[in-house]
């Protein structure tokens, strides 16, 4: 695990794994907007084997369309554990209202 991202309370503290790193780099992915999103995401819902999704909506600049950041969590590690992130177009398949 290499980055550690922290607030003054301890239950907001996580860690990128390796994979999650590589996963930024590759899908050129700002990490400013992972820690905002795993911080404050507008929506938290249940993902495979106890992790969780948590994600939130922008606007692509340069190509005016919406996408959904994804940010999977394992939320029994402490700190918590940023497993893998990425980018989609499909809002509305992911979107729970």
């Amino acid at each position: 695990l290499v980055s550690f991202w922290s607030r003054s309370d301890s239950a907001m503290k996580f860690r990128l794994s390796e994979h999650a790193k590589t996963e930024l780099l590759r899908r050129q992915i700002l990490e400013d907007l992972v820690m905002q999103v795993t911080r404050e995401p507008d929506q938290v819902v249940p993902a495979r084997n106890g992790l969780e999704c948590r994600q939130s909506r922008f606007l692509d600049k340069s190509t005016g369309k919406e996408y959904l950041l994804r940010v999977i969590v394992n939320p029994e590690r402490t700190p918590n554990v940023v497993v893998t992130v990425y980018k989609t177009s499909k809002v509305d398949k992911y979107w729970r209202v």
